[in-house]
């Protein structure tokens, strides 16, 4: 897990998109790490990757699979990922997501 821990944090040093997910009842945890910092859209949901939808329908962001490297690895929780959370990066990240008007 920790290969995946340090490209989110190189992914976040250098402001490029990347999303970290974990389905119910896997032991996977998966990352999507865009390879640059263009803002892709989806208007149709044909295209493979991860998308951020809001409610309205409107503005529907794209991580594309073909422009992202994808990380898998077993999912452990423990306390360095817990030390990891930045209190206020939620606000941050809710009012990022509010810009693009959702």
């Amino acid at each position: 897990m920790k290969r995946i821990y340090d490209k989110a944090q190189n992914q976040l040093q250098n402001r490029l998109p990347f999303v970290l997910y974990h389905k119910p009842k896997s032991g996977q945890l998966v990352g999507f790490f865009q390879k640059e910092a263009t803002l892709f859209k989806s208007h149709d949901f044909t295209q493979p990757g991860f998308v951020f939808a809001p409610f309205n329908g409107n503005d529907v962001v794209l991580i594309p699979e073909s422009q992202s490297e994808v990380l898998m690895e077993d999912w452990v929780a423990n306390e360095t990922m817990a030390d990891a959370v930045v209190p206020d990066s939620e606000h941050k990240g809710k009012e990022a997501f509010r810009a693009f008007g959702g």
